[in-house]
Order: structure tokens, then sequence, then C-alpha cells
């Protein structure tokens, strides 16, 4: 008796366990949780115990970078600019690779460098960035070569008057006039910008002007060399994953973003007389936005 009605109660005790599991509404993950790569849902036309993983749309192959600018981040129009790119450095290395030796012999070296320089400007301002970036290395490279990079410093190719007055144009609008004068003529031309000599608001200033369409040729470079980088993680894992290419052309981007920003030089400025407010012999300049 006693042990016939253990049991019956032990079996009334799952039998409503059963019935409450059933009858409790199951929950599905909250918005909260789901992160940014899986939506988890119920689908619920088939059955209520099965869970669907859907992925979440594909990010639009043109979209704006670091910069702001719209590029190709893949498919065919990527690899149309990867086309067009590697067929404009073809076009301005190879005959600087093809008369080297015959510069070697005659004695044609300085020539042969001139023409190593002028290729390497009108390649656009990453290849220069990576120009100077050599011109630092005497370890690696020679030392008539670091020589001679070194002019991309502060000697680069300067823009015109007309594109400085339209940057100044568009940074202080159209009566730039009565805010600010600089000079014709820039006392040193970089990569990435020029500096001239002026006047802002009645006091002596740096003037520091983007070259035109810099932004735009080095958003498509980067986009090229992080293209160029998979391709040859993908073909070559092998090599890849001493080199990791992908890692490199990520770090450089990040390089040539910053020094591309003058608000990241702002900051770096403004650091910089935080830091040494307090010492006699050293003077750093006030950086002054544009408004």
């Amino acid at each position: 008796g006693r042990e016939h009605t253990m049991l019956a109660a032990a079996r009334a005790t799952a039998a409503l366990r059963v019935t409450a599991r059933k009858a409790a509404p199951r929950l599905l993950v909250p918005p909260a949780i789901a992160t940014t790569t899986l939506v988890i849902t119920r689908n619920a036309p088939r059955c209520d115990d099965q869970l669907v993983v859907r992925k979440p749309p594909k990010l639009h192959l043109l979209r704006p970078d670091r910069f702001g600018v719209v590029v190709p981040h893949g498919g065919w129009r990527l690899w149309c600019l990867v086309t067009r790119r590697l067929a404009r450095w073809l076009a301005l290395f190879g005959p600087v690779a093809c008369w080297a030796p015959a510069a070697y012999v005659l004695g044609l070296r300085n020539l042969w460098f001139a023409h190593l320089l002028w290729a390497t400007e009108a390649a656009g301002p990453t290849v220069t960035k990576l120009a100077q970036w050599s011109a630092t290395r005497r370890d690696v490279f020679p030392a008539a070569f670091c020589d001679h990079m070194e002019r991309l410093q502060d000697a680069a190719r300067p823009h015109g008057r007309l594109d400085s007055e339209l940057a100044l144009l568009d940074a202080l609008g159209a009566g730039w006039r009565n805010t600010v004068a600089i000079e014709p003529e820039p006392v040193g031309s970089g990569v990435v910008a020029q500096v001239h000599r002026g006047v802002y608001e009645g006091r002596r200033v740096a003037v520091k002007l983007v070259h035109p369409a810099t932004r735009r040729a080095v958003s498509e470079d980067l986009a090229v060399l992080g293209a160029l980088a998979r391709a040859a993680d993908g073909l070559a894992p092998s090599i890849a994953k001493f080199l990791d290419p992908v890692g490199l052309v990520d770090d450089f981007s990040e390089k040539m973003g910053r020094s591309s920003s003058m608000e990241f030089e702002a900051d770096a400025l403004r650091k910089l007389r935080k830091n040494f407010s307090l010492e006699a012999g050293v003077a750093i300049p006030e950086p002054r936005r544009a408004r």
C-alpha cells in the first residue's frame, strides 16, 4: 500500500511537470543579446522548437571610408580600380626599371634618380609616402637612394595658387580674403599638404593647405593595396602566414590615415604644447581651426 501510494504520487508529479513545460511560453533571445553579425529568430510556421540563424545583409560594396570618400570595397568595381591603378604604376615605373642598367653603365645615375622621383610623385601620395619611409631606412636601402628620396619630405611638388584659393574658399567661405592672407609661394610642400606664411585675424600664422584630391587618391590606393593583400593571402596562404600582408596593409592604412588628417595633427600639436608648457626654450605653434 505505501509503495503503491508513493509510485502514484511520483507519476502524478511527472505528469504535472510535463504539462507545465508544454504550457509555459518559450522565450526568444532578446534583441539586446543578439550580436551584430547574427540575428536569432523563431521559425514559427514550421516548428516551435526550431531556431533559424539568419545572416544580416552584406555591407554595401560602395561605402565611405575613414575620410568620408566613397570607394569600392569589393566586387567588379574594386577590381576595375585595381586594374587601372596597376596599369598606371606599370606605365610610370616600367620605363624607370628598363633603363636602370644603362644609366648605371653610362654614368647617368643622377638623371635616373630624377626620373624615379618624377615617377614616384606622379604615382600619387601613397607611393610617395612609401618612398619617404624608405628614405629613413638606410640600413635597408642604398645611401644614394635615401639621399634622393629625402627630397620628398619637404620638397614635394606643390599645387598651384588657384588650388590654394579654392581650399581657403571651401574652408572659410566667400569672404576668406577678409580673414586670412597668405604668401603666394609655399615655404615647404609635403605629400599631403603644403605650408604658406600668412596673417590670420591680425596674427602671423603658418597656413597648411591639403593638396587637391589627396584624400580620394589615398582612399583608392589603400583600397587597391587591401585587395592585393587579400588576394595574396588567398593565393599563397603558407607565405601569407608568416608575412601577414593583410595585417601589414591595415597597419599602413592606419598610419596613412593619421598622417593625412589635419585634425589628428592639430590634436598632436595641442598635446605637445601641454607637455612642454613649462619648458622655456621650446615653442610649439598653437593650431587654429578654420571656421
